[in-house]
């Protein structure tokens, strides 16, 4: 029994095995490496994605306990509540009346109308059927679209009306300028709204009452789950009003900014694909560098005539003193249907070097055309051969270097 038997696989054993599935070992990392970076990036994606909408769920159930709605819509302690931590809110009726709109994101709302058309005409009180709520309301248009200022408890303060028409006047007269005016440089009693000419709502403060379809808005969270604004990204959750026979009166959306975990699970599947590439690279690099020094190390060396005389004739290795075509042509066909070998011309069965009449490099000339055109001629399919002269004591000796071929190669006689 050899060593290796009892003790193991010999170290050789290992590294041919080890050698021979290179190309596997280096394919077979850079797809693993390419499921641990998707399974990351996904990893993370969840977990940054998990823990926004564990604090939203927060938010909108904090929300809906102020609003607590049960027969009827009572929003005066939610009005009044300072608990609320929602940066964004948006809350609607199911008939598409808004209720509150704090923090309002640019373009997520789309289109709106007043309750009231008549407002335009002067300061009036509205009332929203659906919540039971009276406004002071007045609108005012500028170019490019119109501005609405509402009051809620107008009642508590002196001079309702002189108090939004000062507020319109800062709006100046166009959408432009009413952009520009922010919420401080007016009354915390004002609410307001700035809408162009196709009802597009381009900003909200607080909770003044405007028409909009829901439907659109529930899809909005409900499908993709987010949403942007300009540069920003936001994570949308919606959540339903109900009553206490359990039916849907409205609807709680709260937008989360994301932009920052957004920006960095960017970052995070930058660098994953870069090291990705880079393992795919390396693996293409390595299987490469392993086919080119598999073809080099098989590559079939030629014999030099030194090492010939001293192993003698073999497989490989054939002397011939001087061969006529014919039989020159049968001793290449034999190498190249059996292994790859060498013949020296001009040396005898002893292993003596007799040498070939080519000492003339006319001669040689002669010689090497006419071993080609045996190779070509007469062996069907034709044999590449690498034929040349070697010196040995003052003597020539032709080398004829023969490739094993992959298809039989047949002498075709004369």
């Amino acid at each position: 029994m050899k060593p290796e038997d009892v003790h193991g696989p010999s170290r050789n054993f290992v590294y041919q095995v080890i050698r021979k599935r290179v190309p596997l070992f280096a394919t077979v990392f850079a797809l693993l490496f390419t499921i641990i970076a998707i399974a990351q990036y996904l990893f993370v994606r969840h977990g940054v994605y998990k823990v926004a909408h564990h604090q939203m769920r927060q938010w909108s159930e904090q929300v809906a306990a102020e609003i607590g709605y049960k027969t009827n819509w009572d929003l005066t302690a939610y009005r009044q509540s300072a608990s609320v931590q929602a940066p964004s809110t948006l809350v609607f009726t199911s008939d598409g009346i808004i209720i509150e709109t704090k923090g309002f994101i640019p373009g997520l709302l789309g289109k709106v109308k007043l309750i009231d058309e008549s407002v335009f005409e002067g300061s009036k009180d509205v009332k929203v059927a659906e919540t039971g709520e009276t406004w002071k309301e007045l609108a005012v248009k500028v170019n490019g679209g119109f501005v609405v200022f509402g009051i809620l408890n107008f009642r508590e303060i002196n001079a309702p009306d002189e108090l939004l028409h000062a507020t319109a006047r800062k709006f100046g007269s166009s959408i432009e300028d009413a952009l520009n005016v922010r919420t401080g440089q007016t009354s915390s009693e004002v609410d307001f709204a700035i809408i162009d000419d196709s009802g597009n709502l381009l900003f909200a403060a607080e909770g003044l009452p405007l028409k909009t379809n829901p439907n659109s808005l529930v899809q909005l969270a409900n499908a993709g789950g987010t949403f942007r604004s300009g540069d920003k990204l936001y994570l949308l959750l919606s959540r339903p009003i109900v009553d206490s026979f359990g039916n849907a009166v409205g609807t709680i959306i709260i937008p989360r900014d994301i932009t920052g975990d957004d920006r960095v699970i960017h970052q995070h599947i930058t660098f994953n694909a870069t090291i990705t590439l880079a393992a795919w690279l390396s693996a293409l690099l390595i299987v490469v560098v392993y086919l080119g020094l598999e073809d080099w190390r098989q590559r079939p060396e030629v014999t030099s005539l030194e090492e010939a005389l001293r192993q003698g004739e073999s497989q490989t290795v054939e002397f011939k003193k001087g061969l006529p075509d014919n039989a020159l042509a049968a001793a290449i066909a034999a190498f190249a249907n059996t292994n790859t070998g060498t013949i020296f011309l001009g040396v005898d069965d002893n292993c003596q070097v007799v040498g070939v009449a080519c000492e003339t490099p006319e001669r040689k000339d002669e010689e090497l055309k006419r071993v080609r055109l045996i190779a070509s001629d007469k062996i069907k399919p034709g044999v590449l051969i690498r034929p040349d002269f070697v010196s040995h004591e003052g003597k020539v000796v032709m080398r004829i270097f023969c490739s094993k071929e992959r298809t039989s190669s047949l002498f075709a006689g004369s």
